[in-house]
Parts: C-alpha cells; sequence; structure tokens
C-alpha cells in the first residue's frame, strides 16, 4: 500500500480517492490515465522512483502514457 501524502505531486491525481492508502496497482492505473494532469518537473527523487518500480511491476517496464 503507498500512502498517497508521501508523494507531493502524484496525491493531486488522486483527488477523488477516499483513503490515505491506495494499492499499487491502482495507483499505477490511475497515474497512466491521468499522467497529462502530472508536473513531471516538480516529481521528487522518491516519486521517480516509484514511477519506475510500478512501471517495472505492473508494466512490464513501461507506462503507457499520452
Amino acid at each position: 500500500m503507498l500512502v498517497i501524502n508521501d508523494y507531493p505531486e502524484l496525491k493531486g491525481i488522486f483527488w477523488d480517492w477516499n483513503d490515505n492508502e491506495i494499492d499499487e496497482e491502482t495507483a499505477f492505473d490511475l497515474i497512466e490515465k491521468r499522467w497529462a494532469y502530472i508536473d513531471q518537473n516538480h516529481l521528487t527523487p522518491v516519486e521517480n522512483d516509484l514511477l519506475h518500480k510500478l512501471a517495472d511491476d505492473y508494466g512490464h517496464g513501461y507506462m503507457l502514457v499520452a
């Protein structure tokens, strides 16, 4: 489980999530779908590491974003 508040830039895309925690697979799905709302220039190193981990674990090393 991910604690949403630990990821300051990413937490904005979880605006409709009713809990402070989200499972990794669901987070990855929402990140892919809502990528356009993420300011990549404001991602922290921890968030970048998380994105790579999620892509490896749930996207076969890729994120499908537009």
